[in-house]
């Protein structure tokens, strides 16, 4: 073993070693740490692109900030979120070290908190018996939550899932079926649902509803497929034990954590599950038509769908997420899977019920976080490239002009040097704050890396894009930072035109601070004319 990979060894901290080649890196080295939390081992890492092992790593700025660092200095500090291809957590990258032999040393941290919500959504998966996929078509890799490696019956993770593997458990005919659906939603560009058997290896059999949909290139060309698989067997036995007797029915759904009701006018039936995720008693529920537990924007689509099953219509077995509406007025998302039935000599409707408003509550919050800056809680670099590129679009289609700034707190790495980085943080919160509190509603605010922020203001002319920075670098100037010297910010200034793209945008606004900073700092430049 070599004393490089002794030292790498000894620090806590997951680090990686990257060697330019081919216009990019590729992996050389990695501690044992990192090669635990990636699942894989060094064999299998070593050799892979930056863009393999990182496949974001060019959208979020971590390629870029490893070519500059190969070109012009010897570390840098970073603030840069980004997952792995092995990983279901994200990793941030806080500092990159060029090595005297030109290799580049990564060091990371995988942020619990994404750990922790990600579990409690494999938690929450496992109880409600729903799995989700998602199938990278163009580098034909398909990854599995836990949850559907346990409804086919298999040990999560145990390996790496295919297409054809998938299909494998299917019943030749559902593959047929499945293969018609996923070619049709790659044409019409519309989800699909199915319903199938699953054969496990263990010879036991398994019922789910399946669903998938497509994310197509801004060409149009199919690049994912996402969609889930929730298990139905239980409900499906139920279903069936349904149609040989009343009692055994009512025994099994009362024992289900499902909710389960059957309703023709009005609900002639639910079980206790039901009633509970509704708030009501049996009783309120039986004197209620179908729609009237549902809020009141709904009312008028389900009074149609139950008339029409009344009569004795069919519908595609497919979910439906409607929002419950409690005595008290809170709300429940639910999921719920109808079918007609005929039932006591008439035709009714036959559904079951899961609240999922937990589930969509932590999805919310994923979402959210993938979005934010840890530290200022302002948007982040990847957020940010979102919000430019629909500018972009809209400057296009409707000519809507807008202007970026590109601010810099002056000498910050100076002040984290002789203040420490618990005052460094401060400042960065401090400066977020002062500005936020002086812009306007529709302006859009980020922290685009380190100490550089990036400030969009739409529908906004050049002399009012002035005012608006001259403004911001006076407050900062005469703002009274705590335990520091004084604090001043550069800013350059560059308005989008007709010839741009986000690229060469950026890159003139950087260029264009960079004048502000040899102008002597603490000044704004504003530059529209640059050749880039």
């Amino acid at each position: 073993m070599s004393l490089l990979q002794l030292s790498l060894d000894d620090i806590p901290i997951n680090l990686l070693l990257f060697r330019f080649t081919k216009n990019s890196f590729s992996c050389i080295d990695a501690n044992n740490l990192a090669l635990e939390e990636l699942g894989t081992t060094k064999e299998g890492l070593t050799g892979m692109m930056l863009g393999d092992i990182f496949p974001s790593a060019k959208e979020v700025g971590f390629e870029d900030a490893l070519l500059k660092l190969h070109h012009e200095s010897t570390s840098l500090e970073v603030d840069i979120t980004i997952q792995s291809l092995y990983s279901q957590y994200y990793w941030h990258c806080t500092k990159v070290q060029k090595l005297g032999n030109g290799d580049i040393l990564t060091f990371f941290s995988d942020i619990l908190q994404y750990k922790n919500i990600k579990n409690e959504l494999d938690t929450m998966q496992q109880i409600a018996h729903i799995g989700h996929w998602k199938w990278d078509i163009l580098k034909d890799v398909i990854t599995w939550s836990d949850e559907v490696y346990r409804i086919f019956g298999e040990e999560p993770q145990s390996f790496k899932p295919t297409f054809e593997h998938f299909l494998s458990y299917l019943k030749k005919e559902d593959q047929t079926t499945l293969q018609e659906l996923v070619n049709q939603a790659m044409q019409t560009k519309e989800p699909y649902s199915i319903e199938h058997q699953v054969n496990r290896q263990n010879g036991t059999i398994a019922y789910v509803q399946g669903s998938g949909s497509v994310e197509f290139s801004k060409k149009g060309e199919p690049i994912f497929l996402m969609g889930s698989v929730f298990d139905i067997t239980k409900t499906r036995e139920s279903l069936l034990k349904l149609q040989y007797s009343e009692e055994k029915f009512r025994k099994i759904t009362e024992t289900s954590l499902m909710g389960i009701f059957i309703y023709k006018e009005f609900y002639v039936y639910a079980n206790n599950a039901f009633c509970d995720m509704c708030g009501y008693t049996l009783n309120q529920v039986l004197q209620k038509h179908p729609w009237e537990l549902i809020e009141l924007s709904s009312h008028e689509s389900i009074k149609t769908i139950v008339e029409r099953r009344l009569k004795g219509e069919e519908f595609p077995k497919e979910y439906t997420d409607l929002i419950y509406v409690h005595p008290d007025g809170s709300q429940r998302v639910m999921r719920v899977i109808s079918q007609t039935i005929f039932y006591e000599g008439a035709y009714a409707g036959l559904g079951t019920v899961m609240d999922i408003t937990d589930i969509q509550e932590t999805k919310k919050k994923l979402e959210l976080l993938a979005k934010t800056d840890n530290l200022t809680g302002i948007s982040n670099r990847y957020y940010m490239n979102q919000v430019l590129d629909a500018k972009i679009v809209e400057f296009n289609r409707y000519k809507e002009d807008f202007i970026l700034l590109m601010i810099d707190i002056d000498f910050f790495k100076r002040i984290n040097d002789n203040f420490g980085h618990d005052i460094g943080d401060y400042i960065l919160k401090e400066v977020t704050e002062i500005i936020s509190l002086h812009i306007r509603e529709g302006d859009e605010l980020a922290r685009w890396g380190g100490e550089e922020f990036l400030l969009l203001l739409p529908r906004t002319s050049q002399d009012e894009a002035k005012t608006v920075a001259d403004k911001l670098r006076t407050l900062i100037d005469k703002h009274s930072f705590k335990n520091t010297s004084n604090i001043t910010i550069s800013i350059g200034m560059t308005a989008f035109t007709e010839t741009d793209t986000k690229e060469s945008l950026l890159k003139r606004v950087d260029t264009t601070l960079y004048i502000a900073k040899d102008n002597g700092r603490n000044c704004v430049v504003f530059n529209n004319s640059l050749q880039l």
